[in-house]
């Protein structure tokens, strides 16, 4: 008796929509290409990190950063200057040459605006001494005249280099006084104050020592 064969079983049919638990499997879980890690999770690491780069942005800094004692006015121009200095992604060697740089300037610039208020002040103090009715005008050259006189008798050469260095010899006061000094003394008159003692004249007071 012969064997009845087992029937082959019939494949499958072809599934277009696969089965729910497949999909549910495919879709639980998103990822992206950065290992297993969810979207999510991918999503908000890249948020943190953006913060944390945003907040390791260095602010630039401004005026209203610093301030200055009482009465120290602001060169608009050095402290552009400055703020570019610091501002600037530069190594710190670069910065503190740039810093020194501009210190060295900024002491050129005060060294010029001092010179030019002397010189102002200077100019200023002239044009009152020749605009004086006693001193200046017409009668300027007599009273120039008068105190280099007085200079040659009783000052010398120290006396004018400090009228000069000082400027104290363009002050319309000290003019005014020296002239008016050395014109008591070309008189004759005598100088106000605490008159010498017959056995002590003026020269042995200032010379002691004079003849001993």
């Amino acid at each position: 008796m012969s064997e009845t064969p087992e029937p082959t079983p019939s494949p499958e049919p072809e599934q277009i929509i696969p089965p729910v638990a497949e999909i549910k499997k495919e879709t639980d879980t998103p990822t992206t290409d950065e290992g297993d890690k969810p979207k999510e999770e991918v999503t908000a690491a890249k948020e943190d990190k953006a913060a944390e780069d945003k907040k390791a942005e260095p602010v630039a800094l401004t005026a209203e950063d610093f301030t200055l004692p009482d009465g120290v006015e602001t060169n608009d121009e050095l402290q552009t200057e400055f703020l570019e200095i610091m501002n600037k992604d530069q190594e710190p060697k670069d910065r503190l040459q740039a810093l020194v740089d501009l210190q060295v300037k900024a002491n050129q610039v005060a060294q010029e605006a001092a010179s030019k208020l002397w010189q102002d002040l200077q100019d200023k103090w002239t044009e009152e001494v020749k605009a004086d009715p006693d001193i200046g005008g017409s009668k300027l050259e007599a009273t120039q005249s008068v105190i280099a006189k007085s200079l040659e008798e009783f000052g010398n050469k120290d006396v004018r280099e400090a009228f000069v260095l000082t400027g104290a010899g363009n002050n319309p006061h000290i003019v005014r006084y020296i002239h008016k000094m050395a014109v008591a003394l070309s008189e004759g008159k005598p100088v106000v104050g605490t008159p010498a003692t017959a056995e002590t004249t003026q020269a042995e007071k200032l010379y002691p020592d004079q003849g001993k």
